[in-house]
């Protein structure tokens, strides 16, 4: 997880260290929500048509795949600073 502070956050100099902003948190939630519901719906159909053994199977093992491939992405570097200054 320091890895990902440091590409998705924001370094607070008070404390020294990345942390993350409320929006930032915000649209993480919000993602998970979303795969969540999209998991859900996706359930039925996928049980009505390759029945409730197949479909649970696929999913266990779909669901785990995300964190398993993650690690092995090549790294994108130091996220770009998109702070937007009002004048």
């Amino acid at each position: 997880m320091p890895y990902w502070l440091t590409v998705f956050g924001d370094f607070d100099a008070v404390t020294n260290t990345y942390v993350l902003t409320s929006q930032t948190s915000a649209v993480v939630t919000a993602i998970l929500t979303l795969g969540s519901l999209f998991g859900a719906l996706g359930g039925y159909p996928v049980g009505d048509i390759l029945g409730r053994r197949w479909g649970t199977i696929l999913f266990i093992v779909v669901r785990p795949s995300p964190p398993i491939l993650r690690p092995e992405a090549p790294p994108r570097g130091p996220a770009p600073n998109l702070t937007l200054y009002a004048d």
